[in-house]
């Protein structure tokens, strides 16, 4: 399960924030994923409350910015943005197969609002 390591390493990546920057907890997290079929805000967020259970990451928001799947048609080369993953689409340009371009599990960690700790 790609995403449980996925989630590890932003409980870990903010764990490691804390500790740099001598802070007591997160209060905010903010990431950016791309859409896939197993990612959805409700798994995602429920999978960072299992893995930053009792850490000073436990009552951080997880904000997460969603980005589309790109596509690409095989035929033409053309591609296209999709909000809902599907696992093909047709080119919006001559109809043939269009397959996922980006990588399911892409996301990125854009920042962290700390609390507390010496300044």
């Amino acid at each position: 399960m790609h995403e449980v390591s996925m989630i590890k390493k932003i409980v870990e990546l903010t764990l490691q924030q804390i500790e740099e920057h001598h802070a007591e907890f997160a209060s905010v997290i903010c990431v950016s994923m791309t859409v896939s079929d197993h990612l959805n805000e409700s798994s995602v967020q429920s999978l960072f409350t299992s893995l930053a259970a009792h850490t000073p990451a436990e009552h951080a928001q997880l904000a997460i910015h969603w980005n589309p799947a790109v596509y690409q048609c095989a035929t033409c080369g053309m591609q296209s943005s999709v909000w809902e993953y599907v696992p093909y689409t047709d080119c919006l340009v001559c109809g043939k197969m269009a397959l996922p371009r980006t990588q399911a599990h892409e996301w990125s960690f854009d920042s962290i609002v700390l609390a507390g700790g010496a300044e």
